[in-house]
């Protein structure tokens, strides 16, 4: 996943550089084609993107980017390597992604529920659905699965039920994981300095959502 190359046709007079500072870019000329390969500095969180810088003589520089050329399969927030594990809402902008260059080779992403409540459901708690091909590029954005993850969670009663994605090959080769659980965090009652807080700490850049549940203890005083 961490190099690869793209072929520019038609590019005999094109000079062609690399425009981000994690990736090396080497580009040799062979005939109209240029054949640009690229190296990520970083061989475990390769960049989703390559931006090329294209030059002719004479005229304005021209500015492209493409998917990286990685071979194998990724779980991308926003076009970025997760950094954290997912909530349901939070499959909103996740796509799973994978590169091959064999036109044979097909991608599968996989979803089994891990919980320790689950008993003799434990061998049907899982899917598998396809990652639609398009030339060398499979995609698909979870939140096409929503509705089976939510289905599986619906089988424990756990809080920290989750379900482990996971991204295989026609080899059954795992080229990414990820995991899904109900809620990001949840809300703690310090009943000793009179407020709630949540953990874990809920780090991000826009405002999470919450979900209130009823609780069976009518004999205690309201939280505020």
């Amino acid at each position: 996943m961490n190099q690869g190359h793209l072929m520019l046709t038609g590019g005999e007079h094109v000079r062609v550089v690399g425009s981000d500072p994690d990736t090396v870019v080497t580009a040799r000329n062979s005939g109209d084609d240029v054949r640009v390969e690229a190296a990520a500095e970083d061989a475990v969180a390769p960049p989703a993107r390559v931006r090329l810088r294209l030059h002719w003589s004479g005229a304005t520089e021209f500015i492209v980017e493409a998917p990286f050329p990685g071979q194998g399969g990724r779980i991308l927030r926003e076009g970025r390597p997760l950094d954290r594990a997912l909530a349901v809402d939070d499959l909103y902008g996740v796509r799973a992604i994978a590169l091959s260059p064999d036109g044979w080779q097909r991608f599968w992403i996989e979803g089994e529920l891990k919980a320790g409540d689950l008993g003799n459901l434990v061998k049907v708690a899982w899917f598998r659905h396809p990652l639609p091909k398009s030339g060398v590029t499979h995609e698909l954005p979870l939140i096409d699965l929503r509705d089976r993850i939510d289905r599986l969670l619906s089988a424990s009663s756990l809080d920290d039920a989750h379900v482990d994605l996971r991204i295989v090959d026609r080899f059954q080769r795992c080229h990414e994981t990820a995991r899904v659980s109900r809620f990001a965090a949840s809300l703690e009652c310090e009943p000793g300095m009179s407020r709630v807080s949540v953990s874990p700490t809920v780090i991000d850049d826009y405002m999470p959502t919450f979900e209130a549940m009823p609780l069976a203890r009518p004999g205690d005083d309201p939280v505020l």
